[in-house]
């Protein structure tokens, strides 16, 4: 399953089904954000209970004051609706299967 791309239409029926959804705040300039697609991407093929997606904060800047994204990358992780973690910087693959074991 590749990332899917959100914005403000799409994001509230994205978080609120009975999964759990990880989101990274990026920026096409950021140059840490464009080495951690390809992270979530191959976690994105491996995880079969997670869903990945990818918030253009040029593009959404009210979701970015709305989930208080002051750096990038910024990841978001929501487990049925819950927002339950929140991770700045990059993170390796283990790091973050980690931190999904967590929210599991």
């Amino acid at each position: 399953m590749s990332i899917m791309e959100l914005n403000k239409e799409t994001i509230a029926n994205e978080i609120t089904n009975n999964y759990i959804a990880v989101i990274e705040f990026y920026s096409n300039t950021c140059s840490v954000c464009q080495m951690l697609i390809p992270v979530l991407e191959e976690l994105s093929q491996e995880q079969t209970k997670v869903k990945f997606f990818k918030i253009n904060t040029e593009q959404n800047m009210q979701i970015c004051m709305t989930y208080r994204v002051l750096s990038l990358p910024t990841t978001l992780i929501f487990k049925d609706g819950e927002l339950v973690e929140k991770v700045s910087g990059f993170r390796t693959k283990e790091e973050i299967e980690e931190i999904l074991k967590k929210v599991e």
